[in-house]
């Protein structure tokens, strides 16, 4: 029975995908910019394919449609055992561990979030020996959920300033709506995106158009499952390349490469519309967490510095708009004040 089970799994069809060299797989053949070659690779296999970087197989996903089937399955909310950061077993971990299990049924056992079980924890430890578990969690909480935040606002702002100088017509439309709905005294407050649907388009556009995360953070199967009629075995894991989706002509049009904001506005340029493509932050259950308050972040430092300021590249300069690739699609350069 164990055999025929084994060959039944063998029998599956797996996705197809690109030959590799012994121990170190497909990794010699990526370029400066894999997440480009990683959806040049999908034209030829398909848009679910295997690629074996050294001796780990991954499956990657480049269709929208696609990513969001895999990832509202519970068979793919794992990630990988390693994490790029090290986090204490004693605090954040047994958390994360719990938080597989954030969709089932809530009950008073059952840990729905992070937040869930922190305070859980905190009640199984109230009557027991003196912990520092409070204070140990809240700082590693604190760093995973805005450590990782605050490098996508970084980035995202510094890519929306250098777009600024480069297209001065971007920079004025926002200083026009700066100077109709707050005028140059009053600080910004998120309200204010209501009232300003071509800085909110504007800073959305951006995220699509240099794709700040090229590459999503790996998703891992928990269990056997399929996908677009092939078979994905347990722990497996998952690449998805959001690239591939905000340059998808299909979806956003000829123009795809062109920087324009007016994608995301109605007809009448007075309401943001974003797409359910708009997949910056990822999409499915174990889409980003911190998507709302990145997105109020990024608003008011960017409304908050052109309220104050006019930008300019210095006399004789311009100004690169080619990325720079390492944890997120990074300008070439700091903007830095004169």
């Amino acid at each position: 029975m164990h055999v025929w089970l084994l060959s039944n799994k063998k029998n599956k069809k797996y996705p197809p995908g690109p030959p590799g060299f012994p121990i170190v797989g497909y990794l010699p053949y990526l370029t400066k910019e894999p997440y480009k070659k990683l959806t040049e690779l999908s034209k030829i296999y398909g848009p679910v394919y295997s690629v074996r970087f050294g001796s780990t197989n991954i499956i990657v996903i480049t269709d929208f449609e696609l990513m969001k089937e895999a990832f509202w399955k519970d068979e793919f909310m794992g990630r990988p055992p390693t994490l790029p950061v090290e986090l204490s077993k004693e605090t954040i971990a047994p958390l994360l561990l719990k938080g597989n299990k954030r969709h089932e049924p809530l009950g008073f056992n059952n840990v729905r979030d992070v937040i869930d079980g922190f305070l859980l924890e905190m009640q199984k430890r109230k009557n027991g020996p003196k912990s520092t578990f409070q204070k140990e969690i809240l700082v590693d909480l604190s760093r995973f959920l805005f450590g990782a935040g605050s490098e996508t606002v970084r980035v995202t702002l510094d890519w929306m300033l250098f777009t600024c100088v480069a297209r001065p017509e971007i920079q004025e439309k926002i200083h026009a709506e700066i100077d109709e709905v707050i005028g140059r005294e009053r600080f910004p407050t998120w309200e204010d995106h209501l009232n300003m649907p071509f800085t909110e388009a504007a800073l959305t556009e951006v995220m699509r158009w240099k794709s700040i995360v090229p590459i999503n953070v790996p998703h891992y199967t928990l269990e056997d499952t399929e996908l677009n009629g092939y078979f994905i075995p347990k722990h497996t894991h998952v690449f998805s390349i959001l690239w591939a989706v905000n340059f998808n002509e299909k979806l956003w049009g000829k123009d795809v490469q062109e920087y324009k904001p007016e994608r995301f506005l109605s007809e009448d340029g007075k309401k943001v519309v974003k797409p359910e493509y708009t997949i910056t932050f990822s999409v499915g259950k174990r889409a980003c967490p911190g998507k709302i308050l990145a997105e109020i972040e990024t608003f008011l430092y960017l409304v908050a510095i052109l309220q104050k300021f006019e930008l300019s590249a210095p006399p004789g300069q311009t100004i690169s708009l080619e990325g720079k690739l390492g944890t997120s699609l990074r300008p070439p350069k700091q903007f830095v004040f004169d």
